[in-house]
């Protein structure tokens, strides 16, 4: 199987549901596949929010006593609700509603991503994609004692995320970006890669509870921190990410 075919199948599987035949050889296909895997947790994520955007919605307070009224108006039997749900216009309308939903959904999500300087973190994240690790200077230390060394090599105000205060430290460089400094360091935790940088320096102003973006396959985590903006990146979804920061220690 390809990997466009497994793509195009990729979108009848919903989580939850045990998939069979063509469905399950293309998540076999998407395992493999970081594009593929990236898509189909999108796809989870995006389900997730329609799934507990239709939870919301709730018929009005008043819906048994009209259906009441309508039957002692008719004088027939009371029509069942469900038979009624059955008929292709019912179920076409519905499907519209649904679809307009996750539109709006879909946009709302999208813009709740957003932030202003987004594409300089993005493209830090690209330059992050393709090193091969030999660009760092091996070292030994943590991320609380990395300020003097980073000093050293031209970055100053460096400050320590709270989450990863101890968190050992094996690699670290100091390179720039449209002429600015921003400071890199390997992290012995989840394969992961930090960096920060002056959020001024690049116009960055991420929102207070922070925010998680993917390109080429990694994800990112944007901690605005007043003056100085950390990101920790890695290989993986966003859903992986989320899990990642919850087990962080609270600061």
């Amino acid at each position: 199987m390809t990997t466009t075919e497994a793509g195009l199948l990729l979108s009848c599987h919903r989580a939850g549901r045990e998939p069979e035949g063509r469905v399950q050889k293309a998540l076999r296909v998407a395992e493999g596949d970081a594009e593929l895997g990236r898509r189909l947790s999108t796809q989870a994520e995006f389900d997730a929010q329609i799934v507990a955007v239709i939870h919301c919605l709730a018929p009005p307070e008043n819906l048994r006593a009209k259906l009441g009224a309508l039957q002692e108006a008719t004088g027939g039997a009371p029509p069942k609700l469900r038979s009624h749900l059955a008929t292709p216009a019912i179920l076409a309308a519905l499907a519209g509603v649904l679809l307009f939903v996750g539109v709006i959904v879909f946009f709302i999500v999208e813009s709740m991503s957003d932030f202003r300087g987004r594409e300089s973190v993005e493209q830090m994240l690209v330059t992050t994609s393709r090193l091969s690790g030999g660009e760092f200077e091996t070292i030994k230390t943590t991320t609380a004692q990395l300020a003097d060394w980073l000093l050293l090599r031209g970055y100053e105000g460096y400050e320590a995320p709270p989450e990863l205060a101890g968190v050992p430290v094996i690699g670290a460089r100091v390179f720039t970006q449209d002429g600015k400094n921003i400071a890199q360091y390997l992290v012995d935790r989840h394969e992961s890669v930090a960096w920060e940088f002056r959020a001024s320096d690049f116009g960055v102003e991420a929102p207070t509870e922070g925010q998680i973006i993917e390109k080429n396959g990694w994800v990112a985590a944007v901690r605005p921190g007043g003056e100085q903006c950390s990101v920790i990146a890695f290989r993986g979804s966003k859903a992986e990410m989320r899990t990642f920061l919850a087990a962080l220690p609270k600061p």
